[in-house]
Parts: structure tokens; sequence; C-alpha cells
């Protein structure tokens, strides 16, 4: 179950069309009733006593299917980003694994080898050393520490990369303003002060 803290972030008063996924949970997890619990949708009881729920904070579950068919146990793995939006009965039954964010370096390092120039390309742009007649996009160290320390503070890096898109529409923009002529195949290098132009005041205050 990804993000399983944003599938609860109705009141529990109004679940809406969905029903109440965290009164399902329980009732999977109570040992009086999980023995035979009836699946709705498919209207088969299922013997599920013994199930144990692990939830895994910020991780990546790639490959996570490869081991799951050897487990002798039923196991349910949920990702979530806090466990605010989790209610409080259903996260005593569960088993917390907390797997650390990454640090600004990290996120430094995945925008540079993977975030910029996907968003580039599909931009219409291209990074430093990209496609030939294609505008090239430079970020500078400045820039880029600055979109990551300023502009996120999340755990993983999907706000920086729609930081970085952001970024990259705006450089776009302005190509295309130029007519795409012989200038706009240029090296278009974006600093601190074109961030901030862009995105506005940063709202993230560093802590040192």
């Amino acid at each position: 179950m990804h993000d399983i803290d944003f599938t609860f972030a109705s009141p529990p008063q109004s679940p809406g069309i969905h029903g109440d996924p965290s009164s399902a949970l329980l009732e999977v997890l109570d040992p009086e009733q999980n023995s035979n619990f009836v699946d709705h949708y498919l209207n088969i009881p299922f013997d599920l006593s013994g199930v144990k729920i692990n939830i895994i904070s910020n991780a990546n579950l790639t490959g996570a299917n490869n081991f799951l068919p050897f487990c002798i146990q039923t196991i349910f793995l949920a990702t979530a980003n806090s466990l605010r939006g989790i209610p409080a009965p259903l996260r005593d039954r569960m088993e917390v694994v907390e797997v650390p964010g990454y640090g600004p370096e990290e996120k430094e390092a995945i925008a540079i080898a993977h975030l910029l120039p996907k968003q580039a390309e599909r931009h219409g742009l291209s990074a430093v050393k990209g496609t030939a007649g294609t505008a090239k996009l430079e970020l500078t160290d400045g820039a880029l520490r600055k979109l990551v320390t300023g502009y996120t503070r999340e755990a993983g890096v999907r706000g920086l990369e729609r930081r970085l898109a952001a970024v990259c529409r705006a450089v776009a923009l302005q190509v295309a303003e130029e007519g795409g002529g012989k200038e706009s195949a240029e090296v278009r290098v974006v600093g601190e002060k074109e961030v901030e132009d862009i995105l506005g005041v940063s709202f993230v205050t560093a802590i040192i």
C-alpha cells in the first residue's frame, strides 16, 4: 500500500465512496475477527489469522514483490511519508520501520544525474553537453543548492523535480519568445537570482 498516510486524509466520519480503509485494516489485524475476514469485492472469506503489517517510512519498494511469494506469513507492506496521518489504533498494530530520507548532497547528485536532464528534455531543452541545436540549460551549483534547501522540505525528490520543471518551463518560454533563432541555442545559465525570480522567495528556512 503506497502512501498509506494519504489514504486516511479524509475525516473518519465521512469516508465517502471509497469506504473506511482504517476500519477494514483494523478488521484484518483483529485476532478476534481476521480468521473469518470477508472480502466484499470478491465476496469470499479469508483466514488472515497471523497476518502482520509492516509500514516502511520513505522507502523505495522496488523489487519488493520478488520476496513476497517466499514469505510464510501473509504480510502487508505500506509506505508513508508521515505517521501523523495514520489513526492511532491502526498505528499501534503496525511494526514501523524508519527509513531515512535523502540528504541535501544526495538530492543534488540525483538532480544532476537524473532529474534535470529529464525535465530539460521534456521542455525542449538539454542539459549542458546535450543535443546539438537545442537550447542548453546550465544550473549553477548555488542555484541547485538553493532549490534543494530553500524550496523543498520532503525526504524524497518529487518536490525537487517539480521545482526543476518550473525552472525549465521558464527557460523554454524565454527561448520561444526569442523565436528559436541562433541565439536560442546558446547556453542559458540559471543562478540563484534567476531561481528566485522564477519561483519567488524561498519558503524553507535552513537550520544550521
